[in-house]
């Protein structure tokens, strides 16, 4: 992508106040989380193909995906997955591997599996936080620090482990990187946990999240033959403003992917990362 296409992307929509005669300037982002399972459906057919199908059909400028394979195995194809998704579909990503192996017999890149964020705008920075896990699968949360018409926003992918005693400690250690980051945030992920477990109400309560879903209660995720839970998440900072939410139904994965459109106000966005907003006055 190049940078005339960057800057042709998320043009803010220009909306007049005509009692204090100063312009203000709002801009809406649609944010998606979906856990592939490493391209797999629930129908046991691998399709990477049908998940890029998916992500573009959502019109989505912000992805956040869990499960993600990187030259992980046969399962898989050895694909970069992650790789080959932001290229079909023109996004800036970044990866994190949560499993990094080395590699299979025959091959030269390590086996790696973690989680990934697509975005239409640039990526100017990015880190993967090692979380407490158990021995048998390192959990993590990917921060990517992505460039929104000049200002930076703070994007985290989870992806949390299976007990709640887990989740408690994981949960804490991301609170507590994200106190030290500067600006707005948007959390997204699988946490494996409901809304109403501790864990959640406390990463929504002291890290003052807003649930894109709290108030429908038709958004389930888990599993895609019969949701009945729901464990995938888009948190966003009280600045936001939700527009919009839905539940993607597909069988591309063992989960549902979800989408949620929020706006914000582009002097809000600038102040909080700290730099100069220039006042448009109307001619």
């Amino acid at each position: 992508m190049n940078e005339k296409e960057s800057a042709c992307l998320l043009k803010p929509e220009m909306l007049m106040n005509r009692t204090d005669r100063k312009l203000t300037q709002t801009m809406n982002i649609q944010f998606l989380s979906y856990n592939i399972q490493h391209g797999v459906g629930i129908d046991g057919r691998l399709d990477l193909g049908r998940i890029g199908d998916i992500i573009r059909q959502s019109d989505a400028d912000i992805v956040a995906l869990q499960e993600v394979d990187n030259h992980f195995g046969a399962r898989s194809n050895y694909e970069n997955q992650a790789k080959l998704l932001s290229e079909n579909l023109g996004f800036h990503y970044v990866y994190g591997p949560s499993i990094d192996l080395a590699p299979a017999p025959g091959q030269l890149e390590n086996q790696q599996y973690g989680t990934a964020i697509l975005s239409r705008q640039p990526i100017v920075s990015s880190h993967l936080l090692s979380l407490s896990s158990d021995p048998e699968e390192q959990r993590t949360m990917l921060h990517a620090v992505i460039n929104i018409n000049g200002a930076q926003l703070n994007v985290y992918n989870i992806h949390l482990g299976l007990d709640s005693i887990s989740r408690m400690v994981q949960v804490a250690e991301v609170m507590d990187y994200m106190e030290q980051q500067e600006g707005l945030h948007v959390l997204l992920g699988d946490s494996n946990a409901p809304p109403e477990e501790k864990e959640m109400r406390e990463l929504m309560l002291q890290a003052n999240l807003t649930d894109a879903f709290k108030d429908d209660q038709a958004s389930a995720t888990y599993p895609a033959w019969e949701p009945e839970k729901r464990i995938d998440y888009i948190l966003f900072s009280s600045m936001f403003n939700l527009i919009d939410q839905t539940v993607i139904h597909t069988d591309a994965s063992d989960h549902f992917p979800i989408k949620a459109g929020v706006s914000i106000n582009l002097h809000d966005l600038y102040k909080q990362t700290e730099q100069s907003y220039k006042e448009i006055l109307p001619t």
